[in-house]
């Protein structure tokens, strides 16, 4: 993402691993940043996704997209890597 739109980029966690989403738009915030936007790349809404969400609104993100969810690309994707898997199985 940071390379295609030219902007700061980090990865940042709904679980133990540091930093939180929270901490990351913190961080953002401290050097001036005032637009943030958080891109979730949950596949589907539930707790963490949406703790995820709250923590990056308390701190100051201005948007957080929802879970992709069953749009189609994921869809594809989960289909082709299955169907690698497959072939590979099949004996020669």
């Amino acid at each position: 993402m940071g390379a295609r739109h030219k902007l700061p980029v980090t990865a940042a966690f709904a679980s133990a691993a540091p930093p939180a989403t929270g901490e990351a738009v913190r961080q953002f915030r401290a050097q001036g940043r005032r637009h943030i936007a958080v891109a979730s790349l949950f596949l589907a809404p539930g707790f963490l996704p949406d703790r995820a969400a709250e923590l990056a609104l308390e701190a100051g993100a201005v948007a957080v997209s929802e879970p992709l969810g069953a749009h189609p690309e994921v869809a594809r994707t989960i289909l082709a890597r299955y169907a690698v898997g497959a072939v590979e199985l099949v004996p020669v």
